[in-house]
């Protein structure tokens, strides 16, 4: 797909829990040595916007790497009678070792393409920071994965980098989304999370998806200086910084 007859947009099914089919796609991405200026990483799908050869690099760019699963569901003295070793790194191939290797992979191809500045965005969770009663698995894969773009915020860019470059834990608030039905109508989830879900949704608590991507584009807008956050910091659609320059953007 073009778009403005500069980028082309090309869509990429990737499995997340395939090690060699993770590396073939990255290593297809350099082979092809274009520039990337937006990968956005959905479940078990990969969606790559590329530059075409011939054009000129990006001065900006932003990685979004959102894939994740809640499953396994259920006590944790019971995630071993539940599924398979097998099954269980499976789940946390697709929620945590894809997102490192591809963050990893996605940060240093940005500080040998991008010229100005760069983030990468973790979308995390409440859970990451928060023990949720049968969200053992979830929890586990949303610290680790906040802690891995921490590290690389504390390590700092390359030496030989041609862009700054940010990190950023983003968690988008409970938001209306398939993630809630799940919550409400799995008997594995604990019976007061499944409460709290159904009377979120009762009472309109629950934060639309717009809002909350309106919220994370103002941040990702602010240039270094101004930022209301710090690289590697997880940071909440609820925070009081977030809510004030969401709020002054869309009164602007």
């Amino acid at each position: 797909m073009q778009i403005n007859g500069k980028v082309t947009c090309e869509l990429a099914q990737l499995d997340l829990s395939s090690h060699s089919g993770v590396e073939a796609f990255a290593n297809d991405v350099v082979r092809q040595k274009v520039c990337i200026h937006s990968f956005y990483v959905n479940f078990c799908w990969t969606h790559v916007a590329c530059l075409q050869l011939e054009s000129a690099a990006f001065s900006n760019a932003v990685f979004i790497s959102n894939a994740g699963t809640l499953h396994p569901l259920g006590r944790f003295d019971c995630i071993a009678s539940k599924v398979s070793l097998a099954e269980l790194s499976r789940q946390i191939d697709i929620n945590l070792t894809s997102h490192l290797w591809l963050s990893s992979f996605v940060a240093a191809a940005f500080q040998q393409q991008i010229s100005n500045e760069a983030v990468i965005v973790n979308v995390s969770s409440l859970a990451a920071i928060q023990a949720l009663p049968t969200w053992g698995a979830y929890c586990s894969h949303k610290a680790a994965r906040d802690m891995g773009l921490a590290t690389a915020a504390a390590e700092g860019a390359a030496a030989s980098a041609s862009c700054s470059l940010a990190y950023l834990n983003w968690a988008p608030g409970p938001m209306d989304g398939n993630m809630q039905t799940v919550i409400r109508t799995d008997p594995a989830v604990d019976p007061s999370l499944r409460d709290w879900s159904s009377k979120a949704l009762a009472d309109g608590e629950l934060v639309p998806m717009q809002h909350s991507a309106d919220a994370l584009a103002v941040l990702l807008a602010q240039p270094p200086q101004d930022r209301t956050w710090t690289s590697g910091a997880h940071v909440d659609f609820f925070d009081e910084p977030v809510q004030a320059a969401w709020k002054a953007a869309s009164a602007s």
